[in-house]
């Protein structure tokens, strides 16, 4: 049960790693002379970061409905 707490943390940090993505892209963009198409990791990067922001709420609203019902555990619960 613990872990299930964990899965928040997973997609708030692919929302802070998509995001320094794309400010990197913004900040130091290559230039035409590295390549000629559009690079499918820039393509990915606003579907994806849409994809883990719904995916946060979700997992942030079901272990909120969770925790009402009481089905998890609480830290204090784990250590006894």
């Amino acid at each position: 049960m613990l872990y299930r707490n964990l899965i928040p943390l997973m997609f708030l940090l692919m929302i802070v790693e998509i995001g320094f993505r794309m400010i990197v892209g913004t900040l130091h963009p290559l230039g035409e002379e590295f390549y000629v198409r559009t690079p499918p990791g820039k393509i990915g990067n606003l579907p994806m970061a849409l994809y883990s922001l719904a995916m946060f709420y979700l997992s942030c609203r079901n272990i909120a409905a969770a925790n009402l019902k009481g089905q998890l555990a609480s830290p204090r619960q784990l250590l006894e």
